[in-house]
């Protein structure tokens, strides 16, 4: 069954998937929350995020990152590698358990405009303080640099976000992550792929 319905009919336009109708609670403070106690990590989670105006969620392979309203962004989950941007050098099971923000990134010089997530790496396009609508500033990856998917001419891991220099005069307006790639689309309509 796709979709979470009970058949397994292709659908050509986007439909409401009932079986998650009434699945949350429904009250002032837990808006959007389970109701039983089987998630309560999830509960943490939303709980741990409530503050921030989330104004993008991107799941990666094992990791996950929100972009908020102010551009900073906040990562969660399996970190080795380096695929949360979060410092992880005192723990030993690099696992970041709640949103961490990702220092380096967001802030009135580097908010984030664009935000992807790969498997074990993630992409995040900054924009000019003052050109709210137009992400035209670097082009960041960090994580598993495996196969060059970072894009810094070496397959090489980041732990915390680096610039990608080939990247200079381009106006990113999208990015996106695969397992082993990276591509990003520029404001001409050309695509730039690599790993």
């Amino acid at each position: 069954a796709e979709m979470g319905t009970t058949d397994t009919k292709p659908r050509l336009t986007p439909e409401l998937v009932r079986a998650l109708q009434g699945a949350a609670m429904k009250d002032d403070a837990d808006v959007g929350m389970p109701v039983d106690d089987s998630q309560v990590a999830t509960k943490a989670l939303v709980k741990a995020l409530r503050p921030k105006q989330i104004a993008k969620l991107c799941l990666g392979g094992f990791h996950s990152a929100a972009l908020s309203d102010q551009g900073d962004v906040y990562a969660w989950g399996e970190g080795r590698y380096g695929a949360t941007g979060v410092d992880l050098s005192r723990d030993a099971d690099k696992e970041v358990r709640k949103p961490a923000r990702v220092l380096g990134l967001g802030g009135a010089r580097n908010n984030v405009a664009i935000l992807a997530a790969g498997v074990k790496h993630m992409l995040a396009v900054t924009e000019e303080h003052s050109l709210a609508a137009a992400a035209d500033g670097a082009l960041f990856s960090w994580g598993s640099g495996s196969f060059g998917k970072l894009g810094h001419g070496e397959p090489v891991d980041e732990s915390t976000p680096r610039p990608i220099a080939a990247i200079k005069h381009q106006v990113i307006v999208q990015v996106s992550c695969g397992y082993a790639h990276s591509a990003a689309l520029c404001d001409t309509y050309e695509v730039l792929l690599w790993g």
